[in-house]
């Protein structure tokens, strides 16, 4: 909004999981000032929900679990 205020807020991940994999903790933005504390709250939750599956293409499992926090901060902002 004007105001800095995050009107609604969902998050998904995909590349680590079968399909995708809502992140619910995102709705805690809506209503509210996107702040570190909230966004890192956001992040954690999508990392621990990361469980990416093996498979021939893109980056390795490890990379994916490791880039899942700042990639989902970085679209919470």
């Amino acid at each position: 909004t004007e105001d800095g205020t995050c009107a609604s807020a969902r998050l998904a991940l995909t590349g680590v999981d079968r399909g995708p994999v809502p992140v619910p903790e995102a709705g805690e933005l809506a209503g509210q000032h996107p702040t570190d504390t909230l966004l890192d709250r956001v992040a954690h939750a999508a990392y621990r929900r990361a469980r990416p599956v093996k498979n021939a293409w893109g980056y390795a499992v490890n990379y994916r679990v490791k880039m899942t926090r700042p990639y989902a901060a970085r679209g919470a902002k």
